[in-house]
């Protein structure tokens, strides 16, 4: 589990309930990031280059954290177009990672703008990863719930539901997959990301009944 140990940095968030503006000292531990592929479609430079720039984000300079365990992921979108597509109107450059945590399926993913040359994948994949280690660090590594898993985090009901379903509409038609970041019930087929940091297995506490799509504060 992540786990943040500088004093400074403990004292800072609780007394104000945000993060001080700098940590110049050893702030704590974070597990190593282990990428397993998507069952097709990933391999190739441009993969192993989003791989490679997803755990250079999540890992951010090595200077404020150390490596401790093992915390497992995998790519669950992947594309990156061939450069003479990237000026045609249509598709979009993707990535995303899955993971389990506290029993459940969590999913982040990012696309470029559709149609535009807009940013790669491996730009995406460095951000996700930089996001996803700074959210896992600022409340796992506090004892806190991650934004992601709070209860009231539906993005697939009301007003912001409905639109975020007609823009996955209308990008999809355009040739975009639906790589909105969601949170689903863990099953058998999740096997290979156990086990989990937490160590809590599938459907151990609160278990889901349907999946549903999730702001990503962070994101």
């Amino acid at each position: 589990m992540p786990e943040i140990v500088n004093e400074d940095l403990l004292g800072g968030m609780s007394s104000s309930g945000k993060t001080p503006d700098k940590v110049s000292a050893f702030a704590g531990y974070m597990p190593r990031i282990k990428v397993l592929p998507c069952p097709e479609g990933c391999e190739g430079k441009e993969y192993e280059r989003a791989v490679a720039e997803f755990t250079r984000g999540y890992r951010g300079d090595g200077k404020f954290f150390k490596e401790r365990g093992e915390m497992i992921v995998q790519v669950r979108w992947f594309k990156a177009r061939p450069f003479y597509l990237r000026s045609l109107p249509y598709g979009a450059d993707t990535f995303g990672v899955s993971f389990l945590l506290e029993g459940k399926l969590v999913s982040l993913g990012k696309r470029s703008l559709v149609g535009s040359s807009g940013a790669r994948a491996h730009e995406l994949a460095r951000d996700i990863g930089a996001r996803m280690g700074c959210e896992l660090a600022l409340t796992l590594g506090v004892g806190a719930k991650p934004t992601y898993l709070s209860s009231s985090n539906n993005a697939s009901t009301g007003f912001r539901g409905s639109v975020s379903a007609a823009n996955a509409t209308i990008t999809g038609l355009m040739g975009a997959d639906d790589v909105r970041s969601r949170i689903e019930p863990a099953t058998e087929a999740h096997a290979s990301l156990m086990p989990a940091i937490d160590g809590i297995a599938p459907g151990e506490i609160a278990p889901l009944a349907e999946m549903h799509f999730i702001d990503t504060i962070m994101f």
